[in-house]
């Protein structure tokens, strides 16, 4: 650290080191938004209060990299009623939530490096956090190619394995295999499209089979060389194949949502069209195969699938009412008030599923660890605090969720983006969100 270095100090936090909880002051640099030091001395302390240009005090608190979200639908362009960027990251923020990647299904959807470009220009300078875009599987695999090489790159590829033409063209082998492709894993030969009129209709109709189908032949992909990430699984079955996959060495990895770890289909029957989503709910015995899976490594990532849609929406029947749950501000602190009842060390297992591992997986350098160097994306964590879910709070355009009225253990008090105060307290301070790959 330079002797005129300009920094700010986060006091009396506690971070996780090797399944342990220690207190530690954060020294961050506001020129490069980086933590410069991590020190527990006191003497220290009096030296650094003296010299900053800020001090947080966090006293019981802990102070956790932020999270890194890899599966939001921010929904702009085409529906921005549902949600926007600034709406969006504005509820990631307050998540404790500093890097999201915005899938491509807008409308007009994000297939092709023209309008890649386009949608990162509408949403330039709106975000609160960092955020990366999709691409969606294109008409032509060169668009892929010509999509990476652009000065506006994609974090990954998305394949809706569902509808039949990116099936056939995912098998098609001129794909290029260099890119993360993110999958939605199911099959269409096995979904059956209708009026169901209750979740456990609407479930059957696309059943674990479809999943499982999916994946078998995704690892048959994944064998030639294919990255292959399955998001948003749902069953035992699947996790069972994936498990094996990765004992054989496979390029793959996992990700699971909050829904699919907190809610079966037995307990929303008071809800249903609110918890609609796709994939759907299982049964018990998935869920709880999931959350083990994820405690085991198994699964890499929690993602929010955040799927926002209007309240009137999805007040409709079930039959029309539109599948998704707005889940990115709730997130964090819904998995953590589940993991608490576990060991210290498996808690820490579920924080990296949030940060490190996510940001391995979309290649994040410096970020998803709270170490000398990186940048401070970090989120202050009080554990003890109790509260209420109310969805009509949420800074969100969706003003409904199935965890309404939920009370929780633990809130994100505050989250720094790049070394930058931008949620404090219930209230948003700035807009600090930069395109990846980001460059300060």
């Amino acid at each position: 650290m330079h002797s005129d270095e300009s920094f700010f100090l986060i006091r009396n936090a506690k971070i996780f080191r090797r399944g342990q909880l220690t207190k530690v002051n954060l020294v961050v640099s506001r020129r490069s938004g980086r933590i410069i030091r991590i020190f527990k001395s006191p003497l220290s302390n009096r030296f650094f209060v003296k010299r900053s240009e800020g001090v947080y005090d966090a006293e019981g608190c802990w102070a956790l990299p932020g999270v890194v979200d890899m599966h939001v639908h921010f929904r702009e362009p085409g529906e921005v009623e549902k949600e926007d960027f600034k709406s969006g990251s504005a509820a990631a923020a307050a998540g404790g939530v500093t890097f999201v990647a915005d899938m491509p299904n807008n409308n007009p959807p994000i297939n092709s490096t023209r309008r890649l470009k386009e949608k990162a220009k509408l949403v330039e300078n709106k975000s609160f956090i960092n955020y990366a875009l999709y691409l969606g599987l294109p008409q032509l695999p060169d668009e892929i190619s010509e999509a990476y090489h652009g000065n506006v790159k994609p974090i990954g590829v998305k394949v809706y394995y569902y509808r039949g033409r990116e099936k056939d063209l995912f098998h098609s082998g001129t794909l290029p295999k260099d890119p993360l492709y993110v999958v939605h894993p199911e099959d269409p030969n096995f979904i059956e499209e209708g009026g169901y009129e209750t979740y456990k209709e609407f479930e059957a109709a696309r059943p674990v089979r479809a999943e499982v189908e999916a994946i078998k032949n995704l690892l048959n992909m994944a064998e030639k060389g294919y990255r292959i990430h399955f998001t948003h699984i749902t069953s035992k079955r699947s996790l069972d194949l994936i498990k094996q996959g990765k004992r054989e060495g496979l390029p793959i990895s996992a990700d699971v949502t909050p829904h699919h770890l907190l809610l079966d289909i037995e307990s929303v029957q008071d809800h249903q069209s609110i918890a609609k989503c796709h994939p759907p709910l299982r049964r018990e015995v998935d869920r709880r195969a999931l959350f083990e899976g994820l405690l085991t490594g198994q699964i890499d990532a929690i993602a929010s699938d955040h799927a926002p849609h209007r309240l009137e929406e999805k007040h409709q029947d079930f039959v029309n009412a539109p599948a998704g749950i707005p889940s990115v501000q709730f997130m964090f602190p819904l998995t953590c008030s589940l993991a608490r009842n576990y060991r210290k060390k498996r808690l820490e297992t579920i924080i990296k599923a949030h940060t490190r591992i996510p940001s391995q997986l979309l290649g994040l350098d410096g970020r998803g660890w709270i170490k000398t160097g990186n940048f401070a994306d970090i989120l202050l964590y009080d554990p003890t605090a109790k509260w209420i879910i109310k969805a009509e709070n949420t800074f969100s355009k969706a003003k409904f969720s199935p965890y309404n009225g939920r009370v929780v253990k633990g809130k994100v008090i505050s989250t720094f983006v790049n070394g930058r105060l931008v949620f404090h307290r219930g209230e948003l301070l700035t807009k600090e969100g930069r395109f990846f790959p980001i460059e300060l």
